[in-house]
């Protein structure tokens, strides 16, 4: 939705308009049963004719000229957004919901992310059908084309299995009790996710037993830390820039000979961005910035009598 508070900003407008000119209206809070929202995406269970909901939508395009309501109704069956609701034996079911254009998004398996984030991505996706779709014959059915699509995005087989037994075997009541966190404190060691990761992981878990040698450490970090990743740059972010309507200010680079200003030399330093050497008189151009602390450096001395002596050193200007 373009900038990052846009989301936050469109949820507290449609919260607004939703309570100040639907639900503290009398003739209309009555005819929604049921009125659910994710930011501006909205599903409800209307109690009344179809005249009244066509009107209530005309009455809700004339709230602000800025914000324009269509909708799609049916007696039978509905869509919102992965979610399918439909009527079936006098009782509202529920299902996943792909539209005909989908295709197998799936992460792939030998994609580079860290091995948990793979391994936790079936488990996820199983448990998401588990909570959504409320027929077990349906649940099974949808579930086989998810072990097919796992398996098509090259995901081990037994990492299927494993997370799809364990999910058959929990109740959608039980899938859909939110998750107890745990708030104990704990040391997070954050870095960008990278091939040595797994190195550094293993290597400071091996010897976090030394740090407990010492009794005020050991106290401190009674336990290794939780690893955490941020995102490494995908190539995605090398090709393609958030914001191609500004140009960075370049910064401008002085080429040439400048004093440090924390020596003696500083004083006898001819400054500039070319040197004239007298035999020839002619000008070159310097096309980097030195002072008298740069190393390896190709150096000139005038003379009193107007000749370089030109040498060559690997030290600092000023030694």
């Amino acid at each position: 939705m373009g900038a990052a508070m846009a989301p936050s900003y469109a949820n507290t407008y449609m919260t607004y308009l939703e309570e100040r000119f639907v639900l503290q209206n009398p003739r209309w809070k009555n005819k929604l049963k049921c009125l659910v929202r994710f930011i501006d995406d909205l599903f409800g269970i209307w109690n009344g004719s179809v005249d009244e909901l066509n009107e209530f939508f005309t009455y809700m395009n004339t709230i602000t000229p800025r914000i324009k309501f269509t909708h799609k109704f049916s007696q039978t069956s509905i869509e919102f957004l992965d979610v399918k609701v439909y009527l079936k034996d006098n009782k509202l079911e529920t299902t996943i919901f792909t539209k005909t254009t989908d295709r197998n998004s799936l992460l792939l398996a030998s994609s580079f992310h860290p091995k948990k984030t793979i391994e936790s991505i079936p488990l996820s996706q199983f448990l998401r059908y588990r909570r959504i779709i409320s027929n077990e014959e349906e649940h099974e059915i949808k579930a086989r084309d998810l072990t097919k699509n796992f398996l098509k995005r090259r995901y081990s087989a037994d990492t299927i299995s494993r997370h799809a037994a364990k999910v058959k075997g929990t109740s959608r009541t039980e899938a859909m009790l939110p998750r107890i966190k745990n708030t104990a404190t704990k040391l997070v060691y954050v870095t960008t996710y990278s091939h040595q990761s797994n190195s550094i992981k293993r290597i400071i878990t091996k010897n976090w037993k030394l740090l407990e040698l010492d009794p005020k450490l050991a106290e401190l970090f009674p336990k290794p830390p939780l690893f955490a990743y941020a995102k490494s740059p995908s190539i995605r972010d090398h090709l393609m820039k958030s914001d191609i309507g500004h140009k960075k200010k370049t910064e401008t680079i002085y080429k040439g000979t400048i004093s440090c200003n924390n020596c003696n030399c500083c004083n006898n330093l001819i400054k500039g961005n070319e040197i004239s050497p007298p035999h020839n008189g002619k000008r070159i151009q310097l096309h980097h910035t030195s002072t008298c602390d740069t190393s390896n450096v190709i150096y000139g001395i005038k003379c009193p009598c107007g000749l370089y002596y030109v040498g060559l050193t690997g030290h600092k200007a000023k030694t």
